[in-house]
């Protein structure tokens, strides 16, 4: 199950940063500044699945060895 979520996870980002330079090209050949394009399609291409993904390798491995930054619990 994982290594599916883990393969669209690849291919999504894969895709994103594909298209994210092919519409920088284009809002630079339109005439928009390369740093007001480059760093709105930071925020809007590549933070948003690189939290998605970071969230999803925590949660992997909170399943595979449990949480570990947890203290145990006193009974």
């Amino acid at each position: 199950m994982y290594e599916i979520i883990c393969i669209f996870m690849v291919a999504y980002f894969a895709a994103v940063i594909i298209c994210g330079s092919i519409t920088l090209l284009i809002m630079i050949k339109k005439g928009v500044s390369f740093d007001k394009s480059f760093f709105a399609l930071l925020q809007i291409y590549v933070l948003s699945p690189v939290v998605f993904l970071e969230e999803l390798v925590t949660s992997i491995k909170n399943k595979i060895g449990g949480n570990k930054d947890e203290k145990p619990k006193r009974q």
